[in-house]
C-alpha cells in the first residue's frame, strides 16, 4: 500500500510498502529535462520533381516531459544503431522510461536487416522457428557493436555545408524544447535522389540531456525510423454525383473501390459495398492492386502494390476534383436536348512495385505495426501506368437518362512504360458486396456483372459493366463466386488462384458453397490485352446501384443502365432509334436525320450515337454510307469512342 504526506520542512514524500516490510521512499528531486519519443517512425511522400532541397517534417515526433529545457542533437544514418529493439522480450536488453511506446517497434530492427542478421558471426536462428524475427546469440556482442561501422548520412538527404552531416532543420544541432513542448523532426531532402518507393534512414537523438531515458545505461542512443517515399502515398477524393450531388463515391489514387464499408453511397445505402479493388497481372506471382485488410488484422495486412502517382491533371498527389464540366446532352425525343453537367476526378498510378509471398504483404510503406514490407523484386514489376478519371452525372431528370444518377464510370488508360511487351495480361475485381447472402452473377450481352441475395428474391443489386461492349468490342469475360472461407478473407488461397480464375473461358463460375446460407465474394474479369512496347489500352468500369426490384437476380434488370452508360461513354453508336438493336429501322431513322429530313428527330439518347464513323460532329451522310454497308455489306462495325 502507499501513501502520500508532507514532512516537516513541507517536502513531499510518496511512500510505498512493499514484500517482507521493506519502504520505498520517493521524494522530488531536482528538475530536471524529460524526453519522450511519441512516434516511432514516420512515413512522409516525396513527389517526383521535387526540388535538390526539399525541406520535409515529420510532425509531433516527440516531447519534453520534464521541468526543465531539453535540449537535443539529431544525427541521420542509413543504419540502425542498435537501439530500436528496446524490450528483453523482443531480442533487446534495455528499457526506456516508456517502454510501451518505443517497443512499438522492438521488431523493426529486426526485420529490416532480417536477410542479414543469419549471416552475421556469432548470431543464429533459433531453431525450429521459420520467422526469422526471433533469434538467440553465442557471444552477446551488441548489435549496436556490429553497425556502428555502417552508420552514414543516406545520400537522399542534403548535408548542409556549414555543419557537415547535418541534415536537419534547425541546423548545428542545440534544438530546444520548452517542457510541455512538441516537436517535429525536419530534413533537408535531395528531390532527385529520392527514388520511388520507400527510403529509410534512422534519426538518433546524438546528444540529449534527460539522464534517465534509458533506466539501465546512459551509453545507449535513442532513435526513430523515418521513411520518405519517393512518389505518392495512398489519398483519395470524394466525388459527388446523382440527383442534388447526394450520392457519393470515395476515389483513391489507385485502384481501390471500397475499404470496410467505406467508400460509395448510393440512394442511401452506404455500407452494402463493404471491400472491393481492381487487380492486374500477368501471372499468379505478378499482380497489382490496392485494396484494404479483408481480415481484419490491421493495416499490416493491406495489399498494395499500386503506388499513385501525381494525377495527369493538376500533378498533384491527392487525386484532382473538376466540378460541373459538360458531359454532353440527352433527349427523350430526339429534338429538345438537355445539357448534361457532372464532377469529375483524375488520378493516376503505377503497378507492381512488389512481390507477395506468403507471411508477407504488398505493403511498400511502412506503418508502426508492421515493417516487414514485400522485397522490391524487379521481375514482378509489370511497368504499367495508368491515367484515370471517374465520371458522375448530376441531376439527369431526362426520363431516358435518369438511370445516369445510379452510378459512376471510371475510364481507365493504360500504357506500358517499356519497350518490352507484356503478354497474358488480364484485369478483374475482386469485391464483397454485403446485401444480404450475395451470390455474384453476369451476362456477357450486356457485359454486366452484379450482387443479390442467392437464396431469396431481393430488392437491390449492385454492380459492374465493363465498357465499350457491343458490335467489335469483347465484353465482360468472366465471373466467379467464392464461397468467404475461399476468397479474400484468406488471402493466400485466394492470391494463390486469383489468376487462374480470370484465365477460364468465359462464363460463370464458382466454388462449391455450404449447405447453410454463406456470404459469398466475387470476381469479374474484365479484359485481356497482350500490351506491345510502350503500347496502349483504354476501357471503363462502370458502378452503380439499382433498387426497387421485384427480383435483383434477374437479367432483365440490368439491360437498361448496361446500355445506357455504354452509350454515354462513347459506344453502342449506330442505335439511334435507342432499341438497343441495330437493325433496318436504324438506317432509315439515320439517313433521314442525317439528310435534314423536316420533322425528323435526332439520335436518342445521345447525338454522338448518330457518328457511326466516329469522326467527331454531328451525323452526316458519311455516316449514314458506313451505316448502310455495314448492315446491308458486312462491313466493319460501328466505330466508338470516349466522349469525355
Amino acid at each position: 500500500s502507499g501513501a502520500i504526506g508532507t514532512d516537516g520542512v513541507g517536502d513531499v514524500h510518496l511512500v510505498w510498502g512493499a514484500n517482507f516490510g521493506s519502504l520505498a521512499n520517493l521524494t522530488k528531486q531536482s528538475d530536471r529535462a524529460r524526453l519522450e519519443i511519441l512516434l516511432s517512425s514516420g512515413v512522409i511522400a516525396v513527389p517526383f520533381g521535387s526540388p535538390a532541397d526539399t525541406v520535409i517534417t515529420f510532425e509531433g515526433m516527440y516531447t519534453n516531459t520534464g521541468c526543465t529545457p531539453l535540449i537535443v542533437s539529431l544525427t541521420a544514418n542509413i543504419a540502425s544503431n542498435g537501439t530500436i529493439p528496446l524490450t528483453p522480450g523482443n531480442g533487446g536488453n534495455i528499457t526506456s522510461v516508456r517502454s510501451s511506446v518505443a517497443g512499438n517497434a522492438a521488431s523493426l530492427a529486426n526485420r529490416l536487416t532480417a536477410n542479414n542478421w543469419k549471416y552475421l558471426p556469432g548470431v543464429e536462428e533459433v531453431a525450429g522457428d521459420e520467422n526469422v524475427n526471433t533469434f538467440a546469440t553465442r557471444d552477446n556482442v551488441e548489435r549496436s557493436d556490429r553497425n556502428r561501422a555502417a552508420l552514414a548520412t543516406p545520400a537522399f538527404l542534403n548535408e548542409n555545408g556549414t555543419y557537415p552531416g547535418d541534415v536537419f532543420v534547425p541546423a548545428g544541432g542545440g534544438i530546444v524544447l520548452a517542457p510541455g513542448d512538441t516537436a517535429g523532426i525536419s530534413v533537408h531532402a535531395n528531390g532527385p535522389l529520392v527514388n520511388r518507393g520507400p527510403n529509410n534512414f534512422f534519426v538518433e537523438f546524438t546528444l540529449h540531456n534527460d539522464p534517465d531515458y534509458f533506466l539501465n545505461t546512459t551509453l545507449k542512443v535513442p532513435q526513430v525510423f523515418l521513411t520518405l517515399v519517393g512518389g505518392c502515398l495512398l489519398d483519395s477524393t470524394i466525388l459527388n454525383f446523382g440527383v442534388g450531388g447526394a450520392n457519393t463515391q470515395i476515389v483513391w489514387g489507385a485502384g481501390r473501390v471500397a475499404e470496410s464499408g467505406h467508400g460509395w453511397n448510393i440512394g442511401g445505402d452506404g455500407g452494402s459495398v463493404y471491400q472491393g479493388a481492381y487487380v492486374y497481372g500477368v501471372s499468379k506471382h505478378r499482380l497489382a492492386t490496392s485494396c484494404g485488410d479483408w481480415t481484419g488484422a490491421g493495416p499490416e495486412a493491406d495489399w498494395i502494390s499500386m503506388q499513385p502517382d501525381p494525377n495527369y491533371c493538376d500533378g498533384d498527389c491527392k487525386p484532382a476534383l473538376s466540378t460541373n464540366i459538360s458531359l454532353g446532352s440527352i433527349t427523350a425525343d430526339g429534338f429538345t436536348y438537355t445539357p448534361i453537367l457532372g464532377n469529375m476526378i483524375c488520378k493516376s498510378y503505377i503497378d507492381s512495385v512488389q512481390n507477395f509471398t506468403v507471411g508477407a504483404n504488398w505493403q511498400w510503406e511502412y506503418t508502426a505495426n508492421n515493417s516487414a514490407s514485400a522485397p522490391f523484386d524487379n521481375d514482378s514489376t509489370m511497368g504499367l501506368g495508368a491515367n484515370t478519371r471517374t465520371i458522375g452525372a448530376l441531376n439527369v431528370t431526362t426520363a431516358t437518362g435518369t438511370l445516369l444518377n445510379n452510378g459512376t464510370i471510371e475510364i481507365m488508360n493504360f500504357t506500358n512504360r517499356n519497350a518490352t511487351p507484356i503478354n497474358g495480361w488480364k484485369m478483374w475485381s475482386m469485391m464483397d458486396y454485403d446485401i444480404g447472402t450475395d451470390t455474384t452473377i453476369y451476362r456477357p450481352e450486356i457485359s454486366t456483372g452484379w450482387s443479390a441475395k442467392a437464396n431469396a428474391a431481393g430488392p437491390v443489386g449492385w454492380g459492374m459493366v465493363k465498357i465499350p461492349f457491343g458490335c467489335g468490342y469483347t465484353p465482360m469475360k468472366n465471373a466467379y463466386a467464392l464461397d468467404a472461407t475461399q476468397a479474400q478473407f484468406t488471402d493466400a488461397i485466394y492470391w494463390d488462384s486469383a489468376y487462374g480464375y480470370a484465365s477460364l473461358p468465359p462464363g460463370n463460375y464458382g466454388q462449391n458453397v455450404s449447405t447453410a446460407p454463406q456470404d459469398q465474394e466475387g470476381q469479374w474479369t474484365f479484359a485481356e490485352n497482350d500490351f506491345a512496347g510502350n503500347g496502349t489500352l483504354s476501357l471503363a468500369i462502370v458502378n452503380f446501384r439499382l433498387a426497387g426490384l421485384v427480383d435483383a437476380r434477374l437479367a432483365s434488370n440490368y439491360g437498361a443502365i448496361a446500355n445506357l452508360f455504354n452509350k454515354f461513354a462513347g459506344f453502342g453508336r449506330g442505335d439511334v432509334n435507342n432499341d438497343n438493336a441495330i437493325n433496318l429501322a436504324d438506317v432509315i431513322y439515320l439517313a433521314e436525320s442525317a439528310n435534314g429530313f423536316p420533322g425528323q428527330p435526332g439520335p436518342i439518347p445521345f447525338a454522338h450515337l448518330g457518328d457511326v464513323n466516329a469522326s467527331g460532329g454531328a451525323a452526316n451522310v458519311a455516316d449514314v454510307a458506313y451505316l448502310i454497308d455495314y448492315y446491308f455489306g458486312y462491313g466493319p462495325c460501328p466505330s466508338g469512342a470516349f466522349v469525355f
